[in-house]
């Protein structure tokens, strides 16, 4: 009997035990900034071969011969689909502001890098692509 009850006692100790604590709000935007930020960092290292892409296009639409308008069309294209993504991300960089933390709630602050990181996916989506479709251009 003193076994079942032991048993039964540990059993509901057990049971009133949390389990792992659920991050705060502030925990939760402190690894949000970081992971933006780390976002921002992985995305900044496209930005040198957004560059030589956009140029070799450009230099390729210089040289080509005018008269295949269809290849000349889908060059102009690949290029301006570059010269969005680097606009967006210089945009992105211009107007980024860090709000100041005093003025915001700790929900106020998740939400506003739950906002940040859904805009430089969405950009990095947009550079991925760019890059991949100026990829199929030969030399």
């Amino acid at each position: 009997m003193t076994k079942g009850l032991f048993i039964g006692l540990l059993l509901a100790v057990a049971g009133c035990h949390p389990g792992p604590a659920e991050p705060t709000e502030a925990q939760r935007a402190a690894q949000m900034r970081r992971r933006v930020l780390a976002l921002h960092d992985s995305t900044m290292l496209h930005m040198d071969a957004l560059t030589r892409e956009r140029q070799r296009l450009e230099k390729l639409l210089t040289q080509l011969d005018t008269t295949d308008a269809r290849h000349r069309a889908r060059l102009r294209r690949l290029h301006g689909a570059l010269v969005a993504a680097d606009t967006t991300m210089t945009h992105w960089m211009r107007t980024y502001q860090e709000p100041d933390t005093a003025l915001l709630s700790p929900h106020q602050y998740v939400d506003f890098w739950t906002t940040e990181e859904a805009e430089l996916r969405a950009l990095a989506r947009q550079m991925g692509r760019a890059l991949d479709s100026a990829a199929t251009v030969g030399p």
